[in-house]
């Protein structure tokens, strides 16, 4: 996970009247020793911006995890840098929806 996140990374997440942030450390700290996914998944992904620097694209996002077995949705953005011929994560901003794409 660490070599996917820019040096930079940022993530935003709202959701239930919140907002959340964390920055690399944090979010690799999180996810990176999480072993309750099952899976994770992106659908109707869409290329929003595309320079040979940079891109953006957004989807939905759908994890599960062991521990509830109850999906997680999420409209997703994520913006990626490309930094030596690499692809990496620079940010990415998640609204929590339920299965029907309303905002929770």
């Amino acid at each position: 996970m660490k070599s996917l996140l820019a040096d930079e990374f940022q993530t935003v997440e709202i959701g239930y009247g919140e907002e959340e942030r964390w920055d690399r450390q944090k979010t690799i700290k999180f996810a990176g020793n999480d072993e309750t996914f099952l899976s994770i998944g992106i659908i109707g992904e869409e290329l929003l911006e595309r320079t040979p620097e940079m891109a953006k694209m957004a989807c939905v996002l759908t994890t599960i995890r062991t521990t509830s077995g109850d999906p997680y949705f999420a409209r997703a953005k994520f913006g990626f840098v490309c930094r030596e011929g690499h692809w990496q994560i620079a940010a990415e901003h998640l609204v929590i929806t339920d299965k029907n794409g309303q905002e929770l």
